[in-house]
């Protein structure tokens, strides 16, 4: 009789653990999505945006593989949470809505933080040689640099508008959301360091 009862116990522990560990698989899931691509850089050349998607597109764009490891608790939490940062830190499928990270790009491909080394334990193809690194660095610069100049045009004509129009005040708060959203790229400063003319 007490065996019976102790096997009860052991098979209420089976099933609770097992019980568990299904529990814990699902809420992963509602996290691994891929919403719509909004918009991409306006990249130099296929090649730098091949390289891109090769080294950092499952983190830091809405074109995610999700593998199916990625689908196994506890693994499936890492991978989305290391997702779902790296996409709110700089997406490339969402170029333009969100300047963040973008002026760090280069720095951590040169560096070697990006890719992580985690990440490369199962995506040896993502390592990029060294050739690979400068390629990508000096692609990514080009199309910062070009995103930059296009802000820093808007905002030029935007202040030739108000002055045309002598409804400076107005543009002027429009001008400074127009510099604060875009002075988050580096570049742009030693951009228009360099080309202040154009606004003359």
């Amino acid at each position: 009789m007490g065996d019976e009862g102790g096997t009860l116990t052991k098979r209420k522990i089976a099933l609770i653990v097992i019980a568990l560990l299904v529990v814990i698989q699902i809420p992963a899931w509602f996290f691994q999505t891929n919403p719509p691509v909004l918009a991409e850089p306006n990249w130099d050349s296929p090649a730098t945006r091949a390289l891109t998607v090769r080294a950092c597109f499952d983190c830091h764009s809405n074109e995610t593989i999700w593998p199916i490891y990625s689908r196994v608790a506890p693994i499936s939490w890492l991978v989305t949470l290391d997702t779902v940062r790296g996409r709110s830190h700089l997406n490339f499928s969402e170029w333009g809505v969100s300047r963040r990270g973008q002026g760090n790009v280069s720095r951590q491909i040169q560096s070697g933080e990006m890719p992580p080394a985690i990440y490369l334990t199962m995506h040896p193809d993502a390592k990029l040689a060294d050739a690979e690194k400068t390629a990508t660095d000096s692609g990514i610069a080009k199309f910062v640099e070009v995103n930059a100049q296009s802000a820093l045009h808007k905002m030029c004509l935007l202040l030739a508008a108000s002055l045309a129009a002598k409804s400076i005040r107005p543009s002027l708060q429009r001008l400074r959301q127009l510099v604060q959203r875009f002075t988050e790229q580096q570049r742009i400063v030693l951009w228009f360091q360099r080309h202040a003319s154009i606004c003359r």
